[in-house]
C-alpha cells in the first residue's frame, strides 16, 4: 500500500510517496494528485519516490493519469529519488523518456522555479 504526504512550497507541490505503489491501491495516489491538481490548482508537481520500495503496472498507470492531467493543463511533473528497482522499471517501461527525472528535490525545485529575466534595456 502507498501512503502519501502532500507538501507545498510557494506554488510548487510535492507528493512524498512511501511504500509499495501497486494494485490494489484503491486510487489513493490518483485521488491525492487530483485533489492537488483540480482543487488546489497545482500546475507544477514533484513526486518524491525516495521511500517507494516497489511499483507495478498499476502504479505506472496511475502515474500516467497524473502526467496526462497535468500536461493537458500546461503543467509540469518531475520525479525525484528513484531507487534502483523503480528506476529500472521506469527505464524498461520508458516512463523516464516521458517524464523528467532528477536525483534530488532541490534540483526539481530549481527546474520548476519561474525563470527571471536578467537582461536589461
Amino acid at each position: 500500500m502507498i501512503s502519501i504526504v502532500h507538501r507545498s512550497t510557494a506554488d510548487l507541490h510535492i507528493l512524498d510517496l512511501k511504500g509499495q505503489f501497486r494494485a490494489p491501491a484503491e486510487h489513493t495516489f490518483w485521488l491525492a494528485a487530483q485533489e492537488a491538481i483540480v482543487e488546489q490548482g497545482v500546475r507544477r508537481l514533484i513526486l518524491n519516490f525516495s521511500e517507494v520500495t516497489q511499483i507495478d503496472s498499476y502504479g505506472i498507470s496511475e502515474l500516467l493519469k497524473v502526467y496526462n492531467a497535468l500536461t493537458n493543463m500546461d503543467g509540469q511533473i518531475i520525479l525525484v529519488g528513484l531507487n534502483d528497482l523503480v528506476a529500472k522499471v521506469f527505464r524498461i517501461t520508458k516512463v523516464e523518456d516521458l517524464m523528467q527525472v532528477v536525483e534530488t528535490e532541490a534540483e526539481a525545485i530549481a527546474l520548476l522555479q519561474p525563470q527571471v529575466s536578467t537582461t536589461s534595456a
